[in-house]
């Protein structure tokens, strides 16, 4: 299992408006699990590896971007 980070982009959008840290066997699946949350609806979404993770597969975290006190 390796932890994804999962970005939606709003249509041809170059910066991503909402990110979502899944955990899943691939990219696919994460892509496939960030889907299914009211969050990421009609997004173009986009998963990139950040590391490993435990074997429960899901969704960690959900939330707007950039992430509050973070730099975009």
């Amino acid at each position: 299992m390796r932890m994804y980070g999962v970005k939606g982009y709003a249509g041809a959008a170059e910066v991503p408006s909402v990110v979502l840290k899944v955990r899943a066997p691939g990219p696919e699946r994460a892509i496939a699990l960030a889907s299914e949350r009211e969050m990421a609806a009609g997004l173009r979404l986009e998963a990139i590896e950040i590391g490993g993770a435990l074997s429960i597969e899901g969704v960690m975290y959900e939330g707007p971007w950039p992430w509050l006190n973070k730099k975009a």
